[in-house]
């Protein structure tokens, strides 16, 4: 039987991490793709997802997208203004989410990162794309979400020739679960980068380092090493 090809999008966090090992078990990747889009962690996030796919010996490409930048008063692209900060206890209540969603928000950027990752699959007559989506963060970030995914991948059926579908096989699981399935994979947790900001370890303040410090307190492991 013939090995679908894929090219998995890779961020250097949880989501993709977990999209990525799964890409591996089921076909054959190309290459994993990281978007540069000048954002505040961007050195970060490209580093983590080099290390990464050194790891597991796969090519990694790079592609940058500048344009996000000329976004005006957004603290991705503000190297003097920090991310939003929200505790642990806060991730459960939805006034705080969605105040730190509304501010880390970027207008379509899912949906441009995936047009040109089809555009990149169908130029090698891959299949697939392999995505890291959560349920988690589909609450408030709807491109997050089974129903944009699904919508996607109709408008993906028109818009390639050899019909590229998005595989995301973390779209139901929390972060949580997310995390228990890289453990129990031997995943090297330390080469991740799931943090907003651009220090030299995770702030351990953001949503997203909160996301990750809850995960990883309900699975038993210790924070301390991985946040500065």
């Amino acid at each position: 039987m013939e090995v679908l090809k894929s090219i998995c999008l890779l961020s250097g966090g949880l989501d993709s991490a977990l999209a990525l090992l799964s890409a591996l078990e089921t076909s054959c990747v190309v290459y994993a793709l990281t978007f540069d889009y000048q954002h505040l962690c961007a050195k970060q996030e490209i580093k983590a997802a080099g290390l990464i796919s050194e790891h597991y010996h796969l090519e990694h490409r790079v592609v940058s997208l500048p344009f996000f930048s000329s976004l005006d008063h957004h603290p991705f692209f503000n190297k003097k203004q920090q991310c939003p900060t929200l505790e642990v206890n806060n991730l459960d209540d939805p006034q705080s989410t969605q105040s730190s969603a509304k501010a880390v928000w970027v207008p379509n950027r899912n949906g441009v990162f995936l047009s040109i990752a089809a555009a990149f699959a169908e130029s090698i007559d891959a299949a697939c794309i392999y995505a890291g989506f959560n349920a988690e963060e589909a609450q408030t970030f709807p491109d997050n979400s089974h129903a944009f995914v699904t919508v996607f991948n109709q408008s993906l059926a028109y818009s390639t020739q050899n019909k590229v579908k998005i595989i995301c096989p973390t779209i139901s699981l929390n972060k949580t679960q997310i995390l228990k399935q890289l453990i129990e994979n031997r995943f090297p947790l330390e080469l991740l980068w799931s943090c907003y900001n651009n220090n030299n370890k995770m702030c351990g303040r953001c949503e997203s380092c909160a996301r990750l410090k809850r995960a990883l307190i309900k699975n038993n492991m210790q924070a301390s090493n991985l946040f500065g």
